[in-house]
C-alpha cells in the first residue's frame, strides 16, 4: 500500500514540474495577447473564434519553440472581408508592425520575441478573415 501511495505522489510531482516548465513558454503567448492585433476586430464582425498554440519545450525545429494565436473573423460577405483585410493591415502598421517586402506578412518585436503576423482571406470560406500571430 505504501509503495502505491509513493508512486501516486511521485507521478503528481512529475506532472507539476512538467506544468511549471511549460509555463515559461507561455511568455510568448502572453506577448502575443499583449499586442493590439490579438483583440482587433473589424466593425462588421459577425462571429469570431480563436486557437492558441503554445510553444512545446523539446519540440522539433522552430515549430516547437513557437507560440501562435490563430483568429478567424467571420464577416457578412466576401467584399466585407476585403475591406477588413485592408483595415487589419492598416491597424497592424499603426500598432508598430512592419510590412514585408513581399507584402504577405508583417513583422515586429513582441516583448523580446520575434513576431510574425499573417492576415488573409480564408481559402475555405470567403466570408472569413484569418489573422495568424506567431512569436518565436
Amino acid at each position: 500500500m505504501m509503495h502505491r501511495r509513493s508512486l501516486v505522489v511521485g507521478i503528481a510531482g512529475i506532472l507539476a514540474m512538467a506544468q511549471a516548465g511549460c509555463a515559461a513558454f507561455d511568455e510568448k503567448l502572453a506577448a502575443i495577447w499583449a499586442d493590439p492585433m490579438a483583440t482587433w476586430n473589424p466593425p462588421e464582425l459577425v462571429r469570431s473564434s480563436r486557437r492558441e498554440n503554445p510553444a512545446h519545450p523539446g519540440g522539433i525545429g522552430a515549430a516547437g519553440d513557437q507560440s501562435s494565436l490563430i483568429r478567424t473573423l467571420e464577416l457578412p460577405s466576401p467584399s466585407s472581408v476585403m475591406g477588413a483585410l485592408e483595415a487589419a493591415i492598416e491597424a497592424a502598421v499603426s500598432a508598430g508592425w512592419a510590412k514585408s517586402p513581399e507584402g504577405d506578412w508583417l513583422r515586429r518585436e513582441l516583448r523580446g520575441f520575434q513576431g510574425l503576423l499573417i492576415v488573409n482571406q480564408s481559402p475555405s470560406d470567403a466570408t472569413n478573415l484569418v489573422l495568424s500571430i506567431h512569436a518565436s
